[in-house]
This record gives structure tokens, C-alpha cells and sequence, in this order.
């Protein structure tokens, strides 16, 4: 993953909170569910806008509470899956 790949996915996450949910959150490592930042209304409120902005599908028997702990746990599973994309395609 480059890194200009991860501050723009990074800068997108943070902007979701900031804009959308009107959150700031302290820093990349802040626990999102132990904050109460990200309750169950803002968590499905993410993965439709994970779903709208990466046009990918998310399926909750994928879906691992823990990638979602944290900003840097999102943007790690975005790229990933961003990545495995382009392999898959190729």
C-alpha cells in the first residue's frame, strides 16, 4: 500500500465522521466503540457510505467488528480491499 493511497482513504474516514456525523475524533487509534462514537446508528450510517463512496457491497457475515474499532483499522480494511480489488481484476 502506498502511502499516498492511505492519507487519501485516511483523509476520506475522517472526513465521514467530521462532515457527515459532526464527530471530531481525537486520533487514528481512538476506540470508536469504547468512546461511544460509533453507537449502532453511526456504525450503519459508515457502512452505507463505505458501500456508496467504494461501490463495494458490505455483507455483515464479512463483517468484523474489530476492522471497525478504530480510524486506522477502517482505512487498513479499505485499502486492503481496495488492493484486492485491483489484483482480482487482473
Amino acid at each position: 500500500m502506498q502511502a499516498s493511497e492511505y492519507q487519501e482513504v485516511h483523509t476520506e474516514v475522517v472526513s465521514f465522521f467530521s462532515d457527515v456525523l459532526n464527530i471530531s475524533v481525537p486520533s487514528p487509534t481512538t476506540d470508536l466503540f469504547k468512546t461511544g462514537i460509533l453507537d449502532s446508528q453511526n456504525f450503519i450510517e459508515l457502512l452505507l457510505h463505505l458501500e456508496r463512496k467504494y461501490d463495494a457491497l458490505v455483507r455483515l457475515d464479512d463483517v468484523d467488528i474489530e476492522d471497525f474499532r478504530c480510524i486506522g483499522k477502517i482505512v487498513n480494511l479499505l485499502c486492503e480491499r481496495k488492493n484486492g480489488a485491483k489484483h482480482a481484476g487482473n
